[in-house]
């Protein structure tokens, strides 16, 4: 199924070699899970400072995934309007867009 050979699988499981990100995707789409629960599962420091934040945010991440096209929008701008300010003066990413 993975359509890959059987050593270059065992180096994967080794750590001896990374997995590419397309590669990473297929694996993904043949076991039905989210890369970004795979990437969760075994990176959480990625995503908060704590376990619970971890599991927040990932959480959140997938429940966007369900919101429907037309409520992006003005879902975009809570989180936006929620997010801190840069410290740099800059606008939060993604008002700029809208003023274009």
């Amino acid at each position: 199924m993975v359509g890959i050979a059987e050593q270059v699988y065992g180096r994967y499981e080794r750590a001896a070699s990374h997995l590419t990100a397309t590669r990473l995707i297929h694996l993904c789409e043949l076991l039905a899970i989210e890369p970004i629960r795979l990437l969760h599962d075994v990176a959480p420091h990625l995503w908060g400072k704590t376990k619970k934040e971890a599991d927040d945010r990932t959480k959140l991440a997938q429940l966007i995934r369900d919101v429907p096209a037309d409520v992006l929008p003005s879902l975009m701008d809570i989180v936006i309007r929620l997010a801190p300010a840069p410290s740099n003066g800059a606008e939060p990413p993604g008002l700029e867009d809208d003023e274009a």
